[in-house]
């Protein structure tokens, strides 16, 4: 409809923002499909070239390490401040 807003970029993945949004406000039960479906338009996931974050070596292995873990079924957790969090 030709409405214009600031695009506005997810800190934080869906699931996370569903878990929370369920625990605060127990009244409204909706399924995670629902809650997907009433994402405003300008609310986005953040691609490459929209983070303004360091990607050097150091930084970036952690995810990567991770995410093997994951793909060889060591690690459950897929979030990896989860993960920090249990290590450290």
């Amino acid at each position: 409809n030709k409405d214009k807003k600031q695009k506005r970029l997810l800190l934080d993945s869906l699931i996370n923002l569903y878990e929370k949004f369920s625990a605060e406000y127990t009244r409204n039960n909706i399924s995670y499909t629902t809650f997907t479906r009433y994402r405003p338009f300008f609310v986005r996931k953040p691609s490459a070239k929209d983070i303004d974050t360091c990607l050097c070596k150091k930084h970036e292995n952690i995810q990567l390490l991770c995410d093997k873990l994951i793909n060889l079924s060591v690690l459950k957790e897929k979030n990896i401040e989860e993960v920090v969090k249990q290590v450290c």
